[in-house]
């Protein structure tokens, strides 16, 4: 092989090279892109949580004051209505 079709070759797989590392700093790009997306989604998603975990224990605190109260007067509290 000779000093010129060596060069040739070397030029063309440069060439080659360049475009692979151009490629893959283009899915770098687009991954990290992606990854962003999916952060933002997953503390929206946390933050939802923290949120329904809230309201769910509130609504377990309004239940449990809810059974230590009587809604309906035993018949013993009761008043007799008044013709008695």
């Amino acid at each position: 092989m000779s000093n010129s079709e060596n060069f040739s070759n070397l030029v063309e797989e440069n060439k080659l090279l360049q475009e692979q590392i151009f490629q893959l700093e283009c899915l770098v790009g687009q991954q990290e892109i992606e990854i962003s997306k999916l952060n933002g989604a997953y503390v929206d998603l946390q933050n939802r949580v923290q949120e329904l975990e809230t309201k769910l224990k509130a609504v377990v605190s309004y239940i449990k004051s809810q059974q230590n109260q009587t809604l309906v007067a035993s018949e013993a509290e009761e008043t007799p209505p008044p013709h008695y």
